[in-house]
This record gives structure tokens, sequence and C-alpha cells, in this order.
């Protein structure tokens, strides 16, 4: 991760995508597709097809459409199309239950810089995590107002988040990144510099590789 910086002002409306994180998210749902399929990109094309291509001349006229994904050059599809097709992303949740996390994971928000966060979203994050990940920031009893547990050692958060190594550790690692920036906690935001790389040395190669390019 970069040091500090400060956060860019937006004009009024919807934030502009940032397409290095858009095309990072999709070639991580490609990663974690052909890792549980064990299929390359042509034959997930072939079992996605629609039902009307010829699947004896699939590989004339195939659209490519997968090469896209593994790429990053072309979202799947999520919402039902106008003719009611069900979306790619869902099929693919059907056989392979799982996959949808990877584009669904509010990971993607909390890397663009570009889109404002307050304490409040970050809490409804927190929130949405495993309960013993959320335990270790969130404090139930302090109420609406001062819902933030004191860490007086940010190096021991940071290890316990970096010890868990599920997605939602990491998830809260980047959550306390934007934090760090949002409320100007230097020593919150060194403790994760610190440990950042090996905290995401067990995930995907392909979201470990654009994670450190990116940060």
């Amino acid at each position: 991760m970069s040091p500090l910086r400060t956060q860019k002002k937006r004009s009024p409306g919807r934030p502009k995508e940032n397409k290095s994180i858009r095309e990072l998210k999709v070639k991580t749902w490609f990663a974690a597709v052909a890792e549980v399929s064990g299929k390359s990109a042509y034959e997930l094309e072939k079992e996605f097809a629609p039902s009307y291509v010829d699947r004896e001349e699939f590989g004339k006229h195939r659209a490519r459409l997968w090469d896209k994904y593994r790429l990053g050059k072309t979202m799947p599809t999520m919402i039902k199309t106008e003719n009611g097709r069900r979306p790619v992303a869902l099929l693919v949740e059907d056989v392979y239950p799982g996959t949808i996390k990877w584009l669904q994971s509010p990971i993607w928000v909390l890397l663009d810089l570009g889109i404002e966060l307050s304490m409040n979203d970050l809490r409804l994050i927190y929130e949405s995590l495993d309960p013993r990940i959320a335990g270790l920031i969130i404090d139930d009893e302090k109420g609406q107002l001062f819902w933030r547990k004191h860490n007086s050692d940010p190096d021991q958060l940071v290890a316990k988040l970096h010890k868990a190594g599920t997605i939602d550790g990491l998830i809260a690692l980047v959550c306390l990144w934007r934090e760090s920036i949002l409320c100007q906690q230097f020593p919150l935001h060194n403790a994760i510099q610190k440990h950042f790389k090996t905290s995401i040395a067990g995930f995907p190669q392909v979201i470990v590789k654009a994670l450190q390019k990116l940060y």
C-alpha cells in the first residue's frame, strides 16, 4: 500500500469507475471459477454457452466471452437481461457455489480511493463480516455513537486479523486501511503497511499480484 493520500473530491452523482479495480474484480472471479472447476476459459464458455449455440460448431462460433473474463475486460452479467435470460454470474454460482462472493465483496469499494466513505459506511462493512472478526473492531456495548473498540496497540489488532487467514480478515484489514486515512491514524496505517504483504500471501495469486501493484 502506498503512503497516505488525500481523498479526491468528486462531483455529485455516480462516481467514476476505477477501471483497474474493475479489471481486478473480474480477473479474481474468473480465477476462483477456474480453480474450483478445474476448467479453462474455453471449457467454461462451452459449459455456460446459451442453449441456442451449436455445440458441435462451438469452436468456430464462440463469442470468447470467457477469454474476456480471464483478462478482466468484460464484467459478467449479474441481473436478468431484458429477454429474461439468467445472468452468467448466477448460472456459475449454481454450479460452483461461493464464486459470486468475489464479485460482490466490499473489498473493491474499499480499494477505490475515488469513492468517498464515512465511518458509518465502514461500520456496515465491519458488521457484515464474521462475528469473530467484527468483534475485534466493534464494541456492541458502547451503543450507536461510540461503537469503535479502542485499540492501544494497532500492531496487535493487525496481527490478529493476519492470523485469521480468511477473506473476512483481509476485508477487515482493507477496511482499517480506509479508516486510518479517514481518521488520520498514522500508527494504524503503519501497522497495516508492515503486515500487508504477508496478510495477502495466502489468497489467489491474481489478487495478491494486483493488490501489490495497486497499493
